[in-house]
């Protein structure tokens, strides 16, 4: 994938002088000092015409390169800094054996053009060349390579072959294999064996709570020195899935739970597992009690499967072999849910209190009800991108969605363009009085391209102020001078295209 660093260029017109001229005095303030900064003039006869007072045309770059989690945004000589989202200088080295220094973010290798130390990528973050992978860190021949998957994108793998792939992942042969006792690369599981491998939906993370998507929710962590791990569709027990999903044991993936409010429902399964079992799970109808041994393994006693009308139940039975269908714990139930030790039953899809249900959730009247996205932490936890959450920012209130419908406190809604996302080609476009912070913004590519203007709108840094996705960031000139505190959205260039198609 190609890797991406974003400028900003600021144009200001009458802000900035170098080598101020009396001509030029007449468009600035008398008390203004000259600024010594290096003018990037890209200015046109368009840009100066109209009126005497229009003052200099310098303009200039602030030489920011802006990242979020990879290194491997950054050029080559530079690192991510995650808490300030932008790049900054490396620690040099000449090889690897330079960068074997202890790190909280996994193990990390000597990028061989920049020649500073970066965070090896993990398992299914996009590469761009077998280095980034780890090629070449690890001893002996295990080496974790750049893979290309369907469609042309690369990922990263981790050599298998003697030695077992991380959870979730399956050994999968490659081309040009290496010599050794683990020539191949892990890939992420497939629910059935016709589908394509995909890394799709897997992103790094350092708890279960970071992993969204049910069909990756468990965050695996496979190198020893790292705190990351990768969000992998892995499971050992149901209350690894997400609400409304249970674990699939033979392949320890997340599947939708057929069990609705206690009721099986036949309708939630394929033709080729028809039958909704009292586990819910969808699988072949059942005949006699060992059918549902084979399908979905042996219980310990006192706990027995029962086949009943075709169904498979779970049974409690005493020392002389007196079984009542039902359950011993929560963890044999569907989630959420819970067991009712009272009656030895399973009571899928309602709770006792938030810990039957999926975090994000509160259980009233024995039903996991989501919370609103003022309870659950704000816009930044509880709503999608390029939304706000209503009420977080008093003073966006009553809040308003691009249609001008009124949206209720709690509730997310997107937000309007503009301001948001707003294009522009100079500063005049971005006019204060219509709530932008009077700049319009160039992003560009490492090579200097332009891929969109945008005008920025002004921030104090209070939640709730930007929607999901921006940031209230720090705007400043060459000289490390603050020019505004600006709500920004690396990827409004993405966002534009999308809503355009």
């Amino acid at each position: 994938m190609k890797k991406i660093f974003i400028l900003f260029l600021l144009i200001m017109w009458g802000l900035l002088f170098v080598g101020c001229s009396s001509d030029a005095d007449k468009g600035g303030s008398k008390d203004a000092n000259p600024v010594d900064i290096t003018p990037n003039d890209t200015s046109t006869k368009e840009d100066v015409e109209g009126g005497d007072d229009v003052g200099p045309t310098d303009r200039f770059i602030q030489k920011d390169y802006f990242c979020t989690e990879r290194d491997q945004e950054c050029p080559p000589d530079m690192i991510c800094d995650k808490d300030k989202g932008k790049c900054v200088a490396g620690k040099t080295c000449t090889d690897n054996s330079t960068c074997a220094y202890d790190y909280p973010n996994g193990e990390y290798y000597c990028d061989s053009t920049g020649k500073v130390c970066k965070r090896r990528l993990m398992i299914c973050e996009p590469c761009n060349s077998d280095e980034e992978c780890g090629y070449n860190i690890e001893d002996g021949e295990d080496e974790d390579r750049c893979v290309e998957y369907l469609g042309g994108k690369k990922y990263c793998g981790k050599a298998c072959g003697k030695t077992a792939c991380p959870p979730g992942f399956e050994c999968t042969t490659v081309d040009n294999p290496l010599p050794g006792p683990n020539p191949n690369q892990c890939k992420p599981k497939r629910l059935d064996q016709a589908d394509p491998f995909s890394c799709s939906g897997t992103t790094v993370c350092t708890t279960e709570e970071d992993c969204k998507d049910p069909n990756r929710s468990k965050c695996v962590k496979y190198l020893s020195n790292s705190e990351l791990g990768v969000c992998a569709g892995y499971c050992e027990n149901d209350r690894d899935c997400p609400q409304g999903y249970l674990c699939r044991l033979d392949t320890h993936s997340c599947i939708a739970s057929c069990i609705k409010n206690g009721q099986p429902f036949d309708d939630q399964c394929s033709s080729a597992k028809p039958i909704c079992h009292y586990n819910g799970k969808c699988d072949l109808p059942c005949s006699v009690d060992t059918d549902c041994d084979t399908m979905f393994g042996k219980l310990e006693l006192p706990r027995q499967w029962l086949c009943k009308n075709s169904r498979c139940i779970i049974q409690i039975c005493d020392e002389n072999n007196n079984c009542t269908p039902g359950c011993l714990s929560d963890s044999e139930c569907c989630f959420p849910g819970y067991c009712d030790t009272n009656t030895n039953m399973c009571m899928c899809d309602m709770c006792r209190t938030e810990k039957d249900c999926w975090s994000g959730y509160k259980c009233e009247n024995q039903q996991c009800i989501k919370l609103n996205c003022l309870e659950n932490g704000g816009a930044v936890i509880s709503c999608n991108i390029f939304e706000f959450c209503c009420g977080e920012d008093p003073s966006k209130s009553p809040c308003k969605d691009p249609a001008g419908e009124t949206v209720k406190d709690g509730d997310c809604y997107l937000a309007s363009t503009p301001p948001w996302c707003t294009q522009c080609e100079k500063n005049e476009d971005c006019d204060k009085a219509k709530g932008f912070d009077g700049y319009c913004y160039e992003f560009q590519d490492k090579d200097g391209n332009t891929i969109g203007k945008f005008c920025g709108v002004p921030c104090t840094g209070k939640a709730g102020e930007c929607p999901r996705g921006h940031e209230c960031r720090d705007v400043k000139d060459d000289k490390g001078q603050l020019v505004s505190k600006t709500c920004m959205w690396l990827k409004c260039p993405d966002w534009i295209k999308q809503n355009q198609q």
